[in-house]
């Protein structure tokens, strides 16, 4: 490179004279620095140097030490091979660091298990890997340049098209599965914005699908069984309760009759015994009555409209005798709003809780019961406030639970608060306590206002079970 460049200096000179000093000296430099790097590139710069002071007489000395300008032109000269030397072993090195991550790319790509495509504006494969050479059973030679629709024509017309499409008109990612790829195979994939077209990955799944249509149905035929056993469970339990409330309505009609018809003949210890299995009896239907009520709760969703709270209320306090005024203080604060539910659930949740402030008072007091209403962001909130004996702190999370029975003293199934519950969440709403012992408990019910669209059972999801 050095005797090239100095004798393409000795061909110039006559003509360029002293007007381009070792030009054709920074061409070696820069091909020295390129393909050698900066060391060859430094021994060229300083050999051209030294035989361009000694080995040209005159007047093709380019650097004259001995003249005025001679020093400068010297600096001049290395500090333009430096830059030169810096200029281009910085590119050199930029282009093999390029050359070496794109190197890097291409075998993350080609060693990928999912296929890859990307494709330009005009749907033409720029570049493919060996898992979308292997799935098309092509070479990438004879798929690059040929436009993607060419090479999987089965995407026309499909929702897969339309996906791809619209990940290279709107710039967004799309992700689908389709099997218009490959006849008879599933794939997910991912459409992504890349260098003005989009790249295309996409992954065998036709082993998890057949596995998920597998599972699927399973779980229908589980959950269709499991419909069938709750069915029979329910048919089996409507047949129990009348069969058990049947000797239970004959002891109390014998009992009714012992302590009618032949009172004379008991003493006081056989009257209270009579009275013993009258109550038992009784509790016991009771008890009955209140798990069916509460197994026909978790039968299913009912169907919710507007109603009239207010009227309900009202309505229940005039028709039950143990709401009356000669038995309890009950009073309603202002006017109950419209809420979203269902009228015989909305009945059965305010009558239980009603009948609970009326029964927890302590001896001797009158129960005082005052129900309100405020109304906040689309919800309604109802406090029933007693002068009840109250309950327990450790209690109050407990209470809505089945066969809880916090006081003992007291007549009950334990299943009255845990019916009020169920009701409230099959009305979308919630339900809570907040009391303190022997000063009274405020029971507040959630509901959602009139006015919401109501869920029709058809649209809700019907859900399934793995058993």
């Amino acid at each position: 490179m050095l005797i090239a460049a100095l004798f393409a200096r000795w061909l110039i000179d006559p003509y360029a004279r002293d007007t381009m000093p070792l030009a054709a000296l920074y061409v070696g430099v820069a091909f020295a620095v390129w393909f050698g790097g900066w060391k060859p590139a430094t021994i060229i710069a300083v050999a051209g140097y030294v035989a361009a002071l000694w080995w040209f007489w005159p007047p093709r000395h380019s650097f004259k030490l001995w003249e005025s300008y001679g020093v400068g032109r010297t600096l001049l000269y290395f500090v333009s091979c430096f830059i030169t030397i810096y200029l281009f072993e910085s590119l050199h090195r930029a282009q093999g660091k390029h050359a070496a991550s794109e190197a890097r790319v291409v075998s993350i790509l080609d060693n990928m298990s999912e296929g890859f495509c990307s494709v330009d504006g005009a749907w033409r494969i720029i570049a493919v890997n060996r898992s979308f050479e292997k799935c098309l059973g092509e070479s990438r030679e004879t798929l690059r340049t040929r436009l993607l629709w060419d090479v999987l024509p089965k995407t026309r017309g499909k929702p897969a098209e339309a996906d791809l499409q619209r990940a290279m008109r709107e710039r967004v990612a799309m992700q689908f599965e389709t099997n218009a790829f490959v006849a008879g195979v599933w794939h997910a994939v991912t459409a992504t914005p890349a260098f003005g077209g989009i790249s295309i990955f996409f992954q065998d799944i036709t082993a998890n699908k057949a596995h998920l249509d597998q599972l699927e149905r399973l779980v229908d035929d589980r959950t269709a069984a499991l419909q069938r056993a709750v069915s029979e469970l329910e048919a089996f339990s409507y047949t129990l309760v009348h069969d058990m409330r049947a000797p239970l309505r004959s002891i109390s009609g014998f009992t009714e009759i012992l302590s009618v018809d032949h009172a004379g003949q008991l003493n006081p210890d056989g009257k209270g015994y009579l009275a013993r299995i009258q109550k038992s009896a009784m509790r016991m239907d009771q008890l009955i009555v209140d798990i069916l009520e509460y197994s026909q709760l978790s039968r299913g969703k009912p169907e919710l409209r507007s109603i009239d709270l207010d009227e309900i209320v009202r309505e229940m306090i005039r028709s039950e005798p143990e709401f009356h005024s000669d038995k309890a203080d009950i009073g309603i604060e202002g006017r109950l709003p419209k809420v979203r539910g269902n009228d015989a659930l909305l009945a059965q949740c305010f009558s239980n809780l009603l009948h609970n402030a009326i029964k927890f008072v302590a001896p001797g007091v009158k129960p005082r019961i005052r129900v309100s209403a405020h109304v906040n962001a689309g919800l309604a909130r109802v406090d029933i406030l007693d002068n009840g004996i109250g309950i327990p702190p450790e209690a109050t999370a407990r209470i809505f639970e089945p066969f809880r029975r916090e006081h003992p003293t007291y007549e009950g199934t334990g299943i009255g608060l845990a019916i009020v519950s169920k009701v409230v969440d099959q009305l979308d709403g919630r339900v809570g306590v907040e009391s303190h012992v022997a000063r009274g408990s405020r029971f507040w019910v959630e509901l959602k206002l009139a006015g919401t669209t109501p869920v029709a059972a058809g649209d809700r999801d019907v859900s399934r079970v793995l058993v």
